[in-house]
C-alpha cells in the first residue's frame, strides 16, 4: 500500500529547494507534499504542458492507451473486464491512485467495459501527471510490470 500524500499550494521560488511558506504572490506555483508515512515535506513545481513529441513517446510506453478523440488534448484507455461488479472495483481502486495523486480522470463505465480519459484541465492539456497516473492505472489493471 502506498503512503498517504496530502498536498497545499504556496508561492515557490525556483531558486530555491524548498518553498517559502511566508512568501506572497508572485513567483511559480508549488505544490507541498507531505508524504503521511516519513512525515517528510516534499515541494514539486506544477507540470508543465508536453510536447506533442514527448507525448507520442509517452503513449509509446503505455499499453492501452491512445490519444482521446476530440478537440481538447487527453488520453485515453479502455479496459473490459469480466462483469460490471469488476469493473466498479476496477474504478474504486482507479479513484484511490487518483485521490492519492490529486488528478482525476473521467470515468464511463458500459457494464464489463471501463474508459478513462486524462487530461490536466487546470493547465489546458497533457502533463506528466497525466502518464503518472496512466501508470498507476495500468498497474491497477495488472498491465505495468
Amino acid at each position: 500500500m502506498r503512503a498517504g500524500i496530502a498536498t497545499i499550494s504556496v508561492p515557490f521560488s525556483p531558486l530555491t529547494s524548498v518553498p517559502p511558506v511566508d512568501a506572497i504572490g508572485g513567483g511559480q506555483l508549488a505544490r507541498l507534499a507531505l508524504d503521511s508515512h516519513s512525515g517528510r515535506a516534499l515541494a514539486e513545481a506544477m507540470s508543465p504542458l508536453l510536447t506533442d513529441s514527448e507525448v507520442s513517446q509517452q503513449l509509446a510506453g503505455l499499453p492501452n492507451w491512445r490519444r482521446a478523440d476530440g478537440d481538447d488534448p487527453a488520453i485515453a484507455a479502455t479496459y473490459e473486464l469480466t462483469d460490471f461488479v469488476a469493473a466498479l472495483d476496477f474504478v474504486n481502486q482507479v479513484g484511490h491512485e487518483a485521490e492519492l495523486m490529486n488528478h482525476h480522470p473521467d470515468i464511463d463505465i458500459r457494464w464489463n467495459k471501463v474508459t478513462l480519459v486524462l487530461s490536466t484541465h487546470s493547465e489546458g492539456g497533457l502533463t506528466t501527471n497525466d502518464f503518472e497516473l496512466a501508470h498507476r492505472i495500468n498497474e491497477v489493471a495488472g498491465q505495468e510490470t
